[in-house]
């Protein structure tokens, strides 16, 4: 199965509410195919819940997504989440089958592949992640940062055309998460559209095409690394990277 072409994400004007409190207030992001967008911002500022709502696990209130410059807002939810990859901060794979089982499954019965086809394409993305030596592992015997990687590879062998990294990295020990953050590094290199909520500043000053900074539901400042790093113009960004940098 060959990979897919990456497309471009947009969102217009996002609003989500739970109950009185509104959680997304009139967010607008736009990543370009084949680029990477960071979001930072204080935990609570909304940057894990717009990944939800970009990808429909929360509907939002008003507003548009827009994949490939078309609203995907009529489509199939699961349509929707087979061209868009996303990894948690939870690995969320099935501890009673293999590595293998775990990233083949899902070409298996969404894309209908032969056991032999689903096999060979799983094997391909655990090469990918560093991992085929361990397709015969159960998850429980790999360590964090290698269950992250195989969860990484299962969202891969669906070939989305935009990925999405919420946190990916901050359940794990310190010295597992420098190996995460380069892997998505190399798929940003190589062309796939990506964005990356993350708490690390060192990888969104180095591997992001665009910096988005959110706070209380909006984004307040969006731009360059250099830009946003080293001339942040409101208050709150200022005070944000004076507290983490």
């Amino acid at each position: 199965m060959t990979a897919a072409t990456p497309v471009s994400l947009a969102a217009r004007d996002i609003h989500l509410s739970f109950g009185p409190n509104a959680v997304l207030r009139g967010v607008d992001i736009d990543v370009p195919a084949g680029s990477t967008a960071a979001v930072i911002g204080p935990s609570g500022s909304g940057k894990s819940t717009l990944l939800r709502t970009l990808n429909r696990l929360y509907e939002p209130d008003r507003g548009d997504i827009l994949l490939d410059g078309r609203s995907v807002l009529p489509d199939d939810p699961d349509r929707l989440r087979q061209r868009i990859g996303m990894v948690f901060q939870q690995f969320n794979l099935f501890p009673h089958r293999t590595v293998l089982d775990n990233v083949a499954l899902a070409p298996r019965k969404l894309k209908k592949l032969s056991a032999d086809a689903a096999r060979d394409l799983a094997l391909t993305q655990l090469d990918r992640v560093g991992l085929r030596h361990k397709a015969a592992a159960r998850p429980g015997m790999l360590s964090g940062g290698q269950q992250q990687r195989v969860a990484i590879a299962r969202a891969l062998a669906m070939s989305p055309q935009v990925m999405f990294f919420d946190e990916v990295t901050s359940a794990l020990d310190p010295e597992l998460v420098k190996g995460i953050l380069a892997l998505i590094a190399e798929l940003g290199a190589d062309g796939m559209t990506m964005v990356v909520v993350t708490h690390e500043m060192g990888f969104a000053r180095s591997a992001a095409d665009t910096v988005v900074f959110m706070d209380h539901g909006q984004v307040l400042e969006e731009g360059p690394p250099a830009r946003i790093f080293e001339s942040a113009e409101t208050d709150r960004l200022q005070r944000f990277l004076a507290q983490v940098l």
